[in-house]
């Protein structure tokens, strides 16, 4: 294509559109998306809003926050953020490709994150340096030069005992045990070897294609237990499911005991348990021989025996991948080439996920364990991730009755006090990138409700260590499963001119709760449940728990003085509503002339008195009023509540000119109702008019 060059837009074409009427005008679609020109091929757009990533792994780290890493096909292998501490959306700028070509497996190393494996086709591996760009090739080499068939989509595995120790996959299962410097083979050929299957090099026909993808006999997943160590399992494009269980000196090939298991079909992945040794799931397609039935094969005896635990009039689409999660042994998912399913009891039903998830090829699937999220890889829609599945957990162990009951609130993951900084790049991005879903802050709360007539609300209360409630906070439920974010907040005070909450609204939230052991307690309908959170401060800073507690304090007093300068403006309020009340009483009255002069300079006084907390007039734009007696608590607020450390001098100097300008307001308000308001109520009683409530003093 004229003014096309190679590193502006993807190549590998496959669709073209050309404006009818404007031959300008031009679409392509690549192997990398779509790219619009509008001056006939000279420059090409990138259209960035489309996530139509084809996945064939997914990998997670334990970084805080977690990344998300896989290849893509033609795209390269990625590592990107599962969530990210900025403001707005996740966004394409922010992942990192860390190989070239087409992108298969990802590994992360266990010990650092910066480091780790990637893979593009026909086996080529390096080992990457996410910080530098570094890679170095470690593909490996067989001693005497035998040749090594490598899949495309080549088999890669960390080892979970050795963080310096990976497995990869040609005919053989090679081990590294220094990070891929050195490799020792440790099996036999464990495909069929069948040569006739490996003439890919002469199969071109018109216009040969020999590009790797064409590579059979190969070994296309290892698997070792995290369990035993020194027990593999090891899956071929020719139907061997191959395992040792003294790290490879022996080696057993099961595909003969498995029965319904289709010759010559692939075994894309297999799922050792994290709970028994002897357990394993073995996932297998046979689509290339047009079988289109989901294969999923399960046994307890290290291969001895197997059962097959998905039938096609349970699911749709053949079987990509499998996940038994390793914190509740009877919650399965499957992916398939229609979409995910999920079962509760071990496979024996099957239910599709149809809620925000598309019916996608789902390649593959991992949990980050640390917050229970669950983080697919689909062949066209990208990936997904799923929010905490505790929910799921509790479910496939309890059973799904529990849904019966008015209210059941769910264990909460950990949450975190963060910072969240702007984003890079431009401000305001508009609609032309894509923009994916962020985790939102603070601590998520999962719960199911039963019966939702009458609109009652849910009230979820905050405790502390000493089981003092701090946060009460209540909304309408939805029938069936909820999900509520607190923000990780106290109850606020209010301030001076504040609306008082009506009966129905909340309390207003307040400063950033301590790091710690909390408790969630939700009532709804008569019933309570209640649930233990933990929330940590952010790891990037680390702050000294006494630095925070003494901004705890240096907070508390601020808000008492605010809550006792809201609770005389209330008053003031209240005082005004019963002057207007008189003077509506006396506007047809002509014998009260007096009174109605008194009562008059009452609502002055209490204008005036008023004014204090309001100032005199609201003017638009960024100026504060200098009078009113609040000009010190925002100030003070932004002091205490954005440090870290001990409160300096700032802050402790704007909460005391706070309280000093508060005691002298509250000071003028009690003289007026200790020296004007008392007689002026004694004048309206003794002329039968009683709008008035009960009036008390204000110490601090």
């Amino acid at each position: 294509i004229p003014g096309y060059p190679r590193g502006d837009i993807h190549v590998d074409n496959h669709a073209w559109y050309v404006h009818p009427e404007n031959p300008d005008y031009l679409i392509d679609g690549n192997d990398g998306g779509l790219a619009i020109s509008r001056d006939r091929g000279k420059t090409w757009q990138y259209v960035e809003n489309l996530p139509f990533g084809q996945y064939y792994h997914i990998n997670v780290d334990n970084d805080i926050p977690y990344h998300v890493y896989g290849g893509m096909q033609d795209n390269g292998s990625w590592r990107g953020p599962g969530y990210v501490w900025k403001n707005g959306s996740l966004l394409n700028g922010y992942w990192q490709e860390v190989c070239y070509g087409d992108g298969f497996d990802v590994v992360p190393d266990p010990s650092n994150s910066r480091y780790g494996y990637a893979m593009s086709q026909e086996g080529n591996v390096i080992r990457y340096d996410v910080a530098t760009g570094y890679s170095k090739y470690i593909r490996p080499i067989h001693p005497k030069g035998i040749k090594l068939r490598f899949n495309w989509n080549a088999a890669i595995a960390q080892d979970p005992f050795d963080a310096g120790t990976i497995y990869f996959g040609s005919q053989f299962v090679h081990k590294s045990t220094d990070r891929g410097d050195s490799w020792t083979i440790i099996s036999p050929d464990l495909t069929t070897n069948n040569p006739l299957e490996q003439k890919q090099d002469s199969s071109g026909g018109l216009t040969p294609d020999v590009t790797g993808a064409e590579n059979h006999t190969t070994i296309i997943c290892i698997a070792p237990s995290k369990v035993k160590q020194g027990m593999i399992w090891a899956g071929t494009d020719d139907g061997n499911v191959q395992v040792t269980t003294d790290g490879g000196k022996n080696w057993t090939n099961g595909t003969p005991r498995i029965k319904d298991l289709p010759a010559g079909s692939w075994i894309p992945q297999i799922q050792p348990s994290t709970y028994k040794a002897e357990e394993a799931f073995v996932v297998a397609n046979n689509y290339r021989q047009n079988d289109w039935n989901p294969y999923v094969f399960h046994t307890r005896d290290a291969g001895k025996t197997w059962e097959r635990i998905v039938t096609p009039n349970q699911v749709s689409g053949y079987a990509l991948s499998f996940l038994q999660d390793p914190v509740e042994p009877n919650l399965f998912f499957l992916g398939t080439e229609f979409g995910l399913y999920f079962s509760l009891n071990q496979g024996k039903s099957w239910t599709k996920w149809n809620n925000g998830y598309p019916s996608v090829s789902t390649m593959d699937m991992t949990e980050q364990m640390r917050e229970g999220d669950l983080v697919i890889g689909t062949f066209g829609r990208s990936a997904y991730i799923f929010d905490d599945i505790r929910p799921l957990r509790e479910l496939a162990s309890r059973g799904a009755g529990i849904l019966d009951s008015t209210l059941h609130l769910f264990t909460s993951p950990d949450a975190w006090i963060a910072e969240f900084q702007q984003h890079a790049g431009p401000h305001d991005i508009g609609d032309a990138v894509f923009t994916g879903e962020n985790k939102p802050y603070g601590a998520m709360i999962s719960f199911s409700v039963k019966d939702t007539a009458g609109k009652q609300k849910v009230s979820l209360e905050v405790l502390n260590q000493k089981r003092q409630v701090i946060r009460t906070i209540r909304f309408e439920p939805k029938p069936g499963f909820n999900r509520f974010q607190w923000g990780l907040d106290r109850k606020g005070p209010r301030y001076p001119g504040s609306a008082k909450p009506g009966k129905d609204e909340n309390e207003p939230g307040g400063i950033t709760v301590l790091p710690g052991d909390y408790l969630i307690r939700l009532s709804y309908k008569g019933k309570t449940d209640s649930t233990p959170i933990v929330v940590h401060s952010d790891p990037r800073i680390q702050p000294k728990i006494q630095n925070l507690k003494a901004s705890n304090l240096l907070m508390d007093s601020l808000n008492h003085y605010s809550a006792i300068g809201a609770e005389a403006y209330d008053q003031l309020q209240d005082a005004k509503k019963a002057v207007d009340i008189i003077l509506s009483q006396l506007q047809d009255d002509s014998t009260q002339t007096d009174l109605k002069k008194t009562t008059t300079t009452m609502k002055d006084s209490i204008q005036n008195l008023s004014e204090m907390f309001t100032g005199k007039h609201r003017e638009q734009g960024l100026t504060t009023d200098e009078n009113v007696v609040t000009r010190y608590y925002w100030d003070a607020r932004q002091y205490i509540g954005s440090g870290y450390d001990v409160p300096g001098d700032n802050a402790r100097i704007a909460v005391s000119l706070f309280r000093k300008d508060m005691e002298r307001a509250v000071d003028r308000i009690n003289n007026f109702f200790g020296n004007s308001w008392k007689p002026y109520q004694e004048k309206i009683q003794k002329a039968q008019i009683t709008p008035f409530k009960a009036i008390k003093s204000f110490t601090f």
